[in-house]
């Protein structure tokens, strides 16, 4: 497993921290996205509208 740091995650621009993702995998076919997947990326602002 490949450890990287939070700060190789981000960009800053104009002085604000900008979250890039993550990335992992899921050894089940089909690969859909866990209950916590789901909780996640709710607390992403552009995947909120998804929450409903």
């Amino acid at each position: 497993m490949t450890v990287i740091n939070l700060s190789d995650l981000t960009i800053v621009k104009k002085g604000k921290l900008n979250y890039i993702g993550e990335w992992h995998t899921h050894p089940n076919i089909p690969p859909i996205p866990s209950p916590k997947d789901k909780r996640c990326s709710c607390s992403v602002p552009n995947f909120r509208e998804s929450c409903n």
